[in-house]
């Protein structure tokens, strides 16, 4: 991008912060789902940083809540995006 000199490296850290991967198991199938956090960069603002990781957990449970509704009980639905996957 014009005005920026750095470079961001996709790395194994990087995907494992920002990639949530559920396996959800029904009766007769297993589901996987995964939710990207968003696309912050670092030269974006915490704020900003903040909002994509609480819309993606807003996906997140809008999808469980969908599931829910069938009365199956779904492991790890605790798991969400924290903002420890800030930059600073």
């Amino acid at each position: 991008m014009p005005g920026f000199d750095t470079v961001e490296a996709i790395s194994e850290e990087w995907i494992l912060k920002r990639l949530g991967i559920y396996n959800w198991k029904f009766p007769n199938v297993t589901v996987r789902y995964e939710e990207v956090y968003g696309g912050c960069f670092s030269h974006e603002t915490v704020e900003r940083q903040k909002l994509s990781i609480e819309n993606a957990n807003c996906r997140i449970e809008c999808i469980l809540k969908k599931i829910q509704v069938l009365s199956i009980d779904i492991l790890g639905k605790e798991k969400r995006f924290d903002y420890s996957v800030i930059y600073k």
